[in-house]
């Protein structure tokens, strides 16, 4: 199975290019942050194609969060001088939104966990004893 799923930033603007049969595409980089304590990043070529590509066009620019899923593949390369190389790159099948931390709007852990009186008031309805839950927490 060769799937790919990354959450990111774009590195540079998603350009939209035509083929010359007039496919649209775009091909970039998207620097993604690993969960280490040095906070390393890695950067990653995509290739996005048609109706993705024109999408991503629209609504992401420059420094935005994508969610990606698509998978690995590589292309190799003679340059003039006859060297070989070959290319890694992410194709992509599918993009999502992921909010900006200043977006965000959904509550923090120690705005949803709920308080002493809360779990006293449930305790109260279960059983009428105060202080004394049918669970444990």
């Amino acid at each position: 199975m060769n799937t790919v799923v990354i959450s990111g930033r774009f590195v540079y603007e998603p350009e939209l290019r035509q083929t010359n049969n007039g496919t649209s595409y775009i091909y970039t980089r998207v620097a993604v942050s690993r969960n280490d304590k040095n906070r390393t990043t890695d950067f990653f070529n995509i290739k996005i194609w048609n109706n993705t590509a024109k999408f991503v066009s629209q609504y992401f620019h420059k420094g935005d969060p994508i969610e990606i899923r698509g998978r690995l593949e590589t292309s190799e390369r003679t340059d003039s001088e006859g060297r070989k190389s070959t290319e890694v790159y992410i194709l992509v099948d599918e993009t999502s939104f992921c909010l900006k931390s200043a977006e965000r709007t959904e509550p923090t852990v120690a705005e949803t966990a709920p308080s002493m009186d809360m779990v006293q008031s449930v305790a109260e309805l279960v059983d009428g004893e105060p202080g004394v839950l049918p669970f444990e927490l």
